[in-house]
């Protein structure tokens, strides 16, 4: 990459890069910014749950290759799921 993300240019977010906060507060807002997040966190959700209607559990594993998140990413959201009872988890 063009040295982006060793500026602080691009953040990797999941197996994708978006533009950091620092990018967001001089183009756009950092309103915007945190609405970029929260939407890849919501899809990631969708996908878990769509994936839960047909299984009766999901692993890590399965949720990282769903969501394009790493480990830890995936267990936050997956963590999230189970405090809501959205999910049902297996480890």
């Amino acid at each position: 990459m063009c040295g982006c993300r060793d500026e602080g240019l691009l953040e990797l977010n999941g197996k994708t890069y978006m533009l950091s906060l620092k990018v967001y507060e001089t183009v756009k807002t950092d309103v915007a910014y945190v609405q970029d997040k929260t939407v890849s966190q919501i899809q990631a959700k969708d996908r878990i749950l769509e994936y839960l209607k047909h299984k009766p559990s999901i692993t890590n594993q399965k949720a990282q290759e769903l969501c394009g998140f790493n480990k830890n990413q995936t267990y936050y959201i997956l963590h999230q799921c189970a405090r809501t009872a959205s999910c049902s988890l297996m480890a």
